[in-house]
């Protein structure tokens, strides 16, 4: 019934989105397909990522969803078409590395020359057409503008965008201040002193604009190493790598993409530091490992 809920969930999510966004479309204009306002309920990575995992119990689970073929792919288009208008880059890399992990998993099963071509064209194709989408394509472009600038010469890089406000410019902004702050505190500096240290550092490099808004790192990985110190961030990949390496001892295969999918979220969010972030990890990883597993959990060793 979970697993039902967070696809039927999902799926009235977005057509609310959808009807409301048709109706603000009628009255202003078709501004109303932001991301901003297209993801209403939520910020649009995380609401992506409900989605996304909807969208694989749809896909995999004959017990959630035992609809036909033509379903399936009706219901792939409505979330892909969400992710897409939720303008979550971070999203869209995840359903790629998930098509990979699923075009991989279906070679290994098919022997047919002609089949195998025809999926990997059909991924390539599909990869293809995403980039020409204007969000996705001119967002694309951009992080790489915005990589590549910074790798030239990452202090003038720092000096030089500390007016910008576009979100690749932030974040390789703030990753920078974060891995700094590591630097200088390896063993951390404690869950309450997080934004005092990080005020500290965007004050000093003349980021005022950081400093009102009281951005947080920005992944979870910078999050967690600030907060607790190397050993903090060993201990969060052991928790995101554990049922990836491990996921053939448990009956249901999602846990194994539902780790990747938080894992790549981490990368980009302080995921952890919203109670709906916390609410998915801890869901998953006690729904999938303690109920399902096929040993008793105290022989997980």
């Amino acid at each position: 019934m979970g697993k039902m809920g967070l696809v039927i969930g999902s799926f009235l999510a977005i057509f609310l989105s959808y009807i409301m966004a048709v109706n603000c479309l009628l009255r202003h204009g078709e501004l109303c397909f932001t991301s901003v306002n297209f993801g209403f309920q939520m910020h649009s990575t995380y609401l992506s990522l409900i989605y996304i995992m909807a969208l694989l119990l749809v896909l995999t689970d004959s017990k959630v969803f035992s609809g036909k073929l033509w379903m399936k792919t009706c219901y792939s288009i409505v979330v892909f078409s969400a992710i897409i208008l939720l303008g979550s880059l971070s999203s869209v890399i995840c359903v790629f590395i998930l098509s990979c992990l699923f075009l991989v998993k279906f070679l290994r099963k098919i022997q047919n020359v002609r089949l195998r071509f025809l999926a990997v064209l059909l991924l390539l194709t599909s990869v293809f057409g995403t980039l020409q989408i204007d969000r996705i394509g001119k967002e694309v472009d951009y992080t790489r503008y915005v990589l590549k600038d910074f790798l030239k010469n990452p202090d003038e890089f720092i000096f030089k965008h500390h007016e910008d406000r576009k979100s690749s410019m932030v974040r390789m902004a703030l990753y920078n201040f974060s891995f700094d702050v590591m630097k200088e505190h390896p063993m951390g500096v404690g869950t309450g002193d997080v934004k005092d240290v990080l005020n500290k550092k965007y004050t000093e490099y003349g980021y005022d604009y950081f400093v009102k808004e009281k951005l947080n790192p920005h992944s979870q990985f910078f999050q967690t190493g600030i907060a607790f110190g190397i050993f903090g961030v060993v201990y969060l990949l052991f928790l995101l790598f554990y049922p990836i390496l491990y996921h053939k001892r448990f009956e249901d295969a999602n846990l194994f993409y539902f780790a990747i999918i938080i894992f790549i979220t981490c990368l980009f969010e302080s995921f952890l530091e919203r109670q709906v972030g916390v609410i998915i990890t801890c869901f998953i990883f006690t729904f999938f490992i303690s109920i399902k597993s096929k040993e008793p959990i105290g022989t997980l060793n």
